[in-house]
Order: structure tokens, then C-alpha cells, then sequence
């Protein structure tokens, strides 16, 4: 369960990755996983690569993007 705590850093957490990396997505529609963790440290700080994954894990569960195993990227779902 996402719950939130008195030390939660609001800009890293897992909700707002999974936000940017709809935001990305919604203007490429594809997009390379080395793309993404580029834009997304640009955007944030490198202390973003650790919550890429279980943001992407997120997104996966809810239905919202696929992974591409052969290209290496993924894909927003409509």
C-alpha cells in the first residue's frame, strides 16, 4: 500500500515518477528505458534511479504502459 510519512519526499515518490513518466509518454507514446532514466534524471536528480523501477512496476499493474523485451522500451497503454 502507497501510505505516506512525516519523511516522504514528495518529488521522489513513486506516484509523481509514475506522473513524468505518463507525461513522457503521452508525447513520444514509446520510449526507450536508457531515454527515460536520462530524461528523468535530468528532470529530478540522480537519487530518481531508484524509484524508477517500482514506479514502472506501478504503471505495469495498473494497466497503464507494456514493457518491450526485444527493443528495450516501453509503451503507453490507452
Amino acid at each position: 500500500m502507497l501510505q505516506p510519512h512525516k519523511f516522504l519526499n514528495v518529488e521522489l515518490c513513486v506516484l509523481n515518477i509514475a506522473k513524468d513518466v505518463i507525461l513522457l509518454l503521452q508525447t513520444a507514446q514509446s520510449i526507450e528505458y536508457s531515454d527515460l532514466v536520462s530524461h528523468l534524471v535530468q528532470r529530478h536528480d540522480k537519487k530518481v534511479q531508484e524509484m524508477i523501477i517500482p514506479a514502472l512496476n506501478f504503471l505495469f499493474l495498473v494497466g497503464k504502459i507494456t514493457y518491450h523485451r526485444d527493443i528495450d522500451s516501453i509503451e503507453l497503454l490507452q
